[in-house]
């Protein structure tokens, strides 16, 4: 009896084990699963994070953010911790970084020259804050595709530089009330897609360049509130789409050519305060 006991016991003991033992291969081959899952995401998640963009212009991007105090910024959230796309103010296509729009963020510093490495960047945009001071950074020539350039109400100073023209993509550039000196580069007038020249409210000195008139595409140029002297070419008057121009606030001198009057596109037309000795007769706009 005891011996048929034992038996018994030994078989249920013996398939207790085995269930135990499938249970057990189960439950690992689960957690092998799991396992396998959470490393595929993390592996997912790692790709995205460091390879979304090409290093050069990430580590443009790092060095734009220290040198203006990016942890003191209004906003900027996920910068250096996110992906790069989920970046405030940062915009990427295709693996590049295509635009940077930050206004009004407490940015205080300089621009550095990495930004010059963003050699796909379409749109750089930065306003509205007195702490950025310093000179626009020489390297600003490499960015062949930018389409739109603004630096507006900043502390920007130094000159324009005359290379401005490497960007033959540019439509629109706004340098409005900073500090800026020297003359407007004539180099501006190859600039064959630019639609809108705003340099008002600086410091600028010199001739308005005959140049300008070759920027067919013009709609709005203003140059107000700066120290330019000379006359007002009349190559400008050429322009038949410009519909804003502003002049005013400076020390150009001699007669407004009488080509202006035939221009009929003008919804804004300002000179006043200059020291223009003749005026033609204009035409009132239908």
């Amino acid at each position: 009896m005891l011996n048929f006991t034992n038996k018994i016991n030994r078989k249920y003991t013996l398939k207790s084990d085995i269930l135990l033992n499938k249970a057990k291969s189960r439950i690992f081959a689960g957690k092998t699963i799991n396992l396998t899952i959470l490393l595929a995401f993390a592996l997912l998640e790692f790709s995205t994070t460091t390879a979304q963009v090409l290093e050069q212009d990430s580590l443009a991007l790092v060095a734009f953010y220290n040198s203006t105090g990016g942890p003191n910024w209004t906003h900027n959230s996920h910068w250096l911790t996110g992906p790069v796309s989920s970046w405030y103010g940062v915009t990427v296509e295709g693996g590049r970084v295509v635009e940077l729009s930050l206004y009004l963020n407490n940015l205080n510093g300089t621009i550095p020259m990495e930004v010059g490495n963003l050699t796909q960047i379409k749109k750089f945009k930065l306003g509205h804050d007195k702490g950025l001071s310093g000179e626009i950074p020489e390297s600003i020539i490499n960015l062949s595709q930018l389409e739109v350039f603004v630096i507006c109400n900043c502390s920007i100073y130094g000159t324009i530089t005359n290379k401005i023209c490497n960007c033959s993509s540019l439509s629109s550039l706004q340098l409005w009330e900073n500090n800026l000196t020297g003359p407007i580069p004539p180099e501006i007038g190859n600039l064959n897609s630019l639609k809108f020249l705003n340099l008002y409210d600086n410091q600028l000195t010199g001739t308005i360049p005959p140049g300008l008139g070759n920027c067919t595409n013009l709609i709005e140029l203003h140059l107000n509130n700066n120290n330019l002297s000379g006359g007002l070419p009349a190559e400008i008057a050429s322009i038949n789409g410009l519909n804003s121009f502003n002049v005013s606030n400076n020390d150009l001198s001699g007669p407004v050519p009488d080509e202006f009057s035939y221009q009929i596109s003008y919804y804004f037309f300002y000179i006043n305060n200059n020291n223009f000795d003749y005026l033609p007769l204009f035409s009132v706009r239908p």
